[in-house]
């Protein structure tokens, strides 16, 4: 292959790689506003108990949805970023700088999707109890 293809190829995984990450917090800021949404509507609208629960459960599903692709968007970005790093070391003999997942947000987002989940999961009994009676 020649130098040329594989400056392009490296290119595009850059590309690919910022896209992705790009996606993954742009989901992430779609799962704070659908969580935003759903909490006010259950507590702050005038609900009956039985609407209340339906637009819990919509609101939670929908959140765990936007999360389990926002988790796929983070692979895919990591992804393209290793094959980055390869390309880097052996073409362009550059040592690779190790950050941190943690730094680089991985984590922080990761456990705030799961605590924002769990916290549905509350909710949703909550409301099921005043549905209840």
């Amino acid at each position: 292959m020649s130098d040329d293809n594989l400056r392009e190829i490296y290119k595009q995984d850059c590309e690919f790689y910022r896209y992705q990450d790009r996606l993954k917090w742009s989901r992430f800021q779609t799962i704070a506003m659908i969580e935003g949404a759903f909490l006010y509507a259950i507590f702050k609208v005038e609900l009956s108990p039985s609407e209340a629960l339906v637009w819990s459960v919509f609101g939670a599903l929908l959140v765990l949805i936007t999360s389990v692709v926002s988790y796929k968007d983070e692979a895919d970005a990591l992804s393209y970023m290793d094959r980055v790093k390869i390309f880097e070391e052996k073409f362009l003999k550059l040592k690779s700088r190790a950050t941190s997942k943690f730094l680089r947000g991985y984590v922080l987002m990761r456990a705030t999707i799961v605590i924002i989940n769990l916290l549905n999961v509350l909710v949703m009994v909550k409301v099921f109890k005043l549905w209840l009676g």
